[in-house]
């Protein structure tokens, strides 16, 4: 009786899912069909268009000014790990020329741009015992110059850059501790910025993490389940 239950639930679910995604292709079929240009006045007057980095795709600098070595910087330097070669060492130069970046997205009227801070250039080591006050001042006016181009900043604390040290040191993630230096980090971030920056979110895309590990361990069950079939 649970059973038949569950079955009938899941398949009303499924009904729902697919009767929503019909209707939105419906939807999108008919802009498409009707050759009208999308235009400002199609979107509600409050939605924001923006663009949107992550620190270690563009800022470069990877170690000046104090800042300290990230997970991806020491990745990218292991031979064979990027196909290329290449790491982000410079980058697109975003830390020396955000102003220039900042007057294109200007021009290109956007009015927000979502930005990583870059954790080991607020705290070398990623403990949270010396601030670097350069990577405090770089963040403070990139701020201040996305506001006086009427751009919203909207910041991201972490987007994967975590510090090397904190990887070396404890196993990174994977040791608990490291929730108090993310806090110590965080709250570092708030009483600097938050008096600028309003839209503010901990981890990018933190759904994601959960897809990939029910992606995970989906495979590792296929695989024990064909080995045993």
């Amino acid at each position: 009786m649970g059973t038949d239950v569950t079955k009938s639930k899941a398949n009303t679910m499924l009904a729902d899912g697919l009767e929503k995604k019909r209707k939105i292709d419906e939807e999108w079929s008919s802009i498409y069909l009707s050759k009208q240009p999308l235009t400002r006045p199609d979107f509600p007057p409050h939605f924001t268009f923006g663009v949107a980095t992550s620190a270690f795709q563009v800022e470069g600098a990877s170690n000046e000014d104090g800042k300290g070595s990230s997970i991806w910087d020491s990745f990218s330097h292991i031979p064979g790990n990027i196909c290329d070669g290449s790491n982000a060492d410079v980058a697109v130069d975003q830390y020396h020329r955000y102003k220039e970046d900042i007057e294109l997205i200007a021009k290109l009227g956007f009015k927000a741009y979502r930005f990583s801070i870059s954790w080991s250039r607020i705290f070398p080591d990623g403990l949270g015992t010396d601030i670097n006050l350069e990577g405090i001042k770089h963040y403070n006016n990139f701020i201040n110059a996305l506001i006086e181009n009427d751009i919203q900043p909207y910041v991201t604390l972490y987007h994967w850059d975590l510090p090397l040290n904190l990887l070396d040191s404890m196993g990174g993630w994977l040791n608990e501790q490291i929730v108090k230096y993310f806090a110590i980090y965080a709250e570092t971030c708030f009483s600097n910025f938050g008096d600028r920056v309003k839209k503010l979110d901990n981890n990018k895309r933190a759904s994601s993490n959960f897809c990939e590990w029910l992606l995970y361990w989906s495979i590792c069950a296929w695989k024990t389940w064909k080995f045993f079939k």
